[in-house]
């Protein structure tokens, strides 16, 4: 949405990273604290531990479940970020339509502030969809490990 360029340092990793993004994880972080993702993930970690002791062969089937699993992830970043991106879009396609209709206003200095302030808009009418929606993927991963675990578990 044109906040891209701005960056910062993200001192975890030392590399440069837009600004957005910094936002988008120290909120995901808050909301993953919130609804106790943070006991789910050590409630698992403890339970794989009785479940498959360290010295249990691991099936390789496991493995696929685990890449299969995956997807869950990119659906749910693809079903968070779809509409703010049809909607860029849109008012990307209505800016290069006025320009192209009246080219001799300037109407990219117009549009890039208009941009950023659709995006942002945006960003703040999907925040709480997006805590909804980022609760609803830790219980759908923590059931689909809790499969996993215990289906191996049993082999």
């Amino acid at each position: 949405m044109g906040i891209g360029f701005a960056s910062m340092v993200d001192p975890q990793s030392g590399a440069q990273s837009p600004v957005i993004t910094q936002f988008l994880s120290i909120l995901l972080t808050l909301i993953f604290l919130t609804v106790d993702g943070h006991h789910i993930l050590l409630r698992h970690v403890g339970s794989s531990f009785a479940a498959l002791p360290i010295e249990a062969s691991v099936d390789p089937a496991i493995f696929l479940g685990i890449v299969q699993s995956a997807g869950l992830i990119f659906s749910a970043a693809l079903l968070v970020a779809m509409p703010l991106m049809v909607a860029l879009s849109l008012a990307n396609i209505i800016i290069g339509l006025l320009t192209r209709v009246a080219p001799q206003l300037n109407i990219f200095s117009v549009g890039f502030p208009m941009t950023i302030l659709i995006g942002l808009a945006l960003m703040l009418i999907s925040m709480p969809s997006l805590a909804t929606a980022f609760n609803g993927l830790i219980q759908a991963s923590a059931d689909l490990s809790r499969e996993l675990i215990l289906g191996e578990a049993r082999r």
